[in-house]
């Protein structure tokens, strides 16, 4: 059985659910209590009724090794990830103060570039990353990070760590959304009595600060890659859930240095792109890429503030594992503080020193490449071959590869089918920028997107590779106030309709499916003259 699965965690590793002696900790009692105690016939009803919602919303996922297969249906588990209220305190902290030096940093690498002149900022850990755009360099306007996300685990010593950054777009907050709808519709009684914050006010914050950065009427729409992709489905909810035009690139067009949206009543001004596609697949003309998709003209857009593109252009290069192995110096240059929240030691190969100590410790370190989010190679696994493929590799380029240590990850239980399993967890926590009286700060979302995955040694898991989520309750000391944003958007998204944001490509697509379901039809009704001539004929003979 896979170490990820046993039903017995091992001293050097921790458990969410219980202290070091053993004993249950008490913000875990009412759900253990209530959960397992289910029968299995109570334990799969209740998965059939988490199967039914998903599957009416109409919630599933494509694993990208499965390009070719039919999208499967989201795995949501029935035992819920809790937060206690100490451990929130202490990762939102944490977390806010990363998403404002992320903040700074972005703003200085498009901007005077100070820390790179300095070294604190080694110029090629920034320039050799895919996510460095030169088009996005401005030389006086500031740059916002309005959202930002951390993938977070716990080590084996309890303290928490930092496994990625997530600073293009918030992967997973569609899900993390759906989830929550889910289960508290499926546990109700408990979700109530476990006193869980709401997520609501979060999305209702969004939705204000969208609003905030449009200079005429609020339009928003949600730009996300087409059907194929294998989180459309989360996109397409989550639009729904906020009221927003969902959209492809081919919808939208620049003129005059302003965006369009392409609908059955013309074009329509668009203020402010919320943006799900990567920063090198938005604008083929800054990108340079030939046969490139996106929306042609849009970088210079921007740069004309004729519409406002969140996360900002450019934002993937905070996406650089690299940059682990510079925060705790740049936070104590930038902010004036030590780093709370760490990530995994990160050794960075373009600098001598750091290579030579990997070099001669290749089996104790996890290796990456410095343009890929949470993909690994472990030299224990890899073949002779393999080996030598990355030793020439980072000979080759060593300023693209970084060197991570082995942190193994906490366990939490859950079902797999009906029996009670523990496995190992990442959370994907979000964050908001918010301005107030003492200047800006985050604003965290009070849950998350909790992935599970039967990875052991130190490895991580794969977002679009995953065996199933949670939800994650953050618990609270007393009874929270029920939000919802539901009821609303119904309206909101029937009055987009009545003023005809149809996007052009969605009527055509229609119009071409009423056509061929014509063509259709013909072809029925002469097979159907031909069958009744032959069947007259066999009965004329």
């Amino acid at each position: 059985m896979p170490p990820a699965l046993q039903n017995t965690i091992d001293a050097r590793q921790h458990h969410e659910v219980r202290a070091t002696d053993g004993t249950l900790l008490p913000n875990w009692r009412k759900v253990t209590q209530v959960l397992d105690n289910l029968d299995d016939h109570q334990i799969r009803r209740r998965q059939a009724d988490i199967a039914r919602q998903l599957r009416a919303n109409g919630i599933a996922y494509s694993p990208l090794s499965e390009t070719d297969a039919a999208p499967r249906p989201w795995n949501l588990d029935l035992y819920p990830f809790l937060i206690e209220p100490g451990d929130w305190a202490a990762l939102s902290a944490g977390l806010e103060q990363r998403a404002r030096l992320k903040q700074a940093i972005l703003d200085d690498i498009y901007g005077n570039q100070t820390l790179l002149r300095a070294g604190l900022i080694p110029p090629a850990m920034v320039f050799s990353h895919r996510g460095y755009l030169r088009d996005a360099v401005r030389q006086n306007d500031s740059i916002e990070l309005p959202f930002f996300g951390a993938d977070v685990s716990r080590s084996p010593s309890g303290k928490w760590y930092v496994v990625d950054d997530i600073c293009q777009f918030p992967e997973g907050i569609g899900y993390s959304l759906e989830n929550r709808l889910v289960l508290s519709r499926t546990l109700p009684r408990l979700f109530r009595e476990s006193h869980v914050m709401r997520i609501a006010e979060y999305f209702k914050y969004l939705q204000s600060y969208v609003a905030n950065l449009s200079e005429f009427d609020g339009r928003c729409v949600m730009l996300a890659p087409g059907p194929t992709h294998p989180h459309y489905f989360e996109y397409a909810y989550l639009a729904k859930y906020l009221g927003y035009t969902l959209v492809q690139a081919g919808d939208l067009t620049i003129r005059d240095n302003r965006a369009f949206l392409k609908t059955v009543s013309g074009l329509q001004r668009i203020s402010v792109i919320f943006r799900f596609i990567n920063d090198t697949e938005l604008d083929p003309l800054a990108i340079g890429q030939a046969g490139a998709k996106g929306i042609t003209g849009l970088f210079q857009a921007v740069r004309a503030g004729g519409v406002k593109v969140i996360n900002p252009l450019g934002s993937g290069v905070l996406d650089n594992p690299a940059l682990n192995n510079c925060l705790p110096e740049l936070c104590r240059e930038v902010l004036g503080e030590e780093l709370a929240l760490r990530g995994a030691p990160t050794y960075w190969l373009g600098d001598e020193q750091q290579r030579a100590h990997v070099l001669g410790h290749l089996d104790d370190l996890l290796f990456r490449d410095i343009d890929s989010l949470g993909q690994l190679f472990d030299p224990r696994l890899m073949s002779d071959h393999d080996l030598q493929v990355l030793h020439r590799n980072i000979h080759r380029s060593p300023q693209r590869y970084v060197a991570q240590e082995r942190i193994d990850r906490s366990y939490a239980p859950g079902f797999r089918g009906t029996e009670r399993v523990d496995r190992q967890i990442t959370v994907r926590l979000f964050m908001i920028r918010q301005t107030g009286r003492s200047g800006p700060h985050y604003l965290p979302m009070p849950g998350g997107l909790c992935l599970l995955d039967t990875v052991a040694n130190g490895r991580r898991p794969a977002f679009d590779s995953l065996i199933g989520s949670k939800d994650t309750w953050v618990i609270t000391d007393g009874p929270v106030k029920p939000v919802t944003l539901i009821g609303r958007q119904a309206l909101d998204n029937t009055y987009a309709f009545i003023v005809g944001e149809l996007p052009s490509r969605v009527a055509e697509n229609l119009f071409w499916l009423g056509r061929n379901a014509e063509r259709c039809e013909n072809a029925a009704r002469l097979l159907r003259a031909v069958f009744q001539i032959l069947q007259n004929d066999d009965a004329s003979s």
